[in-house]
């Protein structure tokens, strides 16, 4: 059987391995929190039309 460099622990019937995962996320919002900012804080400066990427 070769290495497995993932498998942390293979005891007594008890299996660990390690996984590596990654991703990314591209969120777009319109009209966020029903525009709130603009009728309780106007001057808060608040953008509820926003883009932001996730990783």
């Amino acid at each position: 059987m070769a290495d497995d460099p993932m498998l942390l622990l293979d005891s007594n019937g008890l299996v660990i391995r390690a996984h590596l995962q990654a991703g990314l996320n591209v969120v777009a919002e319109h009209n966020l929190f029903w525009n709130y900012a603009d009728t309780f804080a106007p001057s808060a400066g608040f953008n509820a039309n926003t883009t932001w990427l996730e990783g």
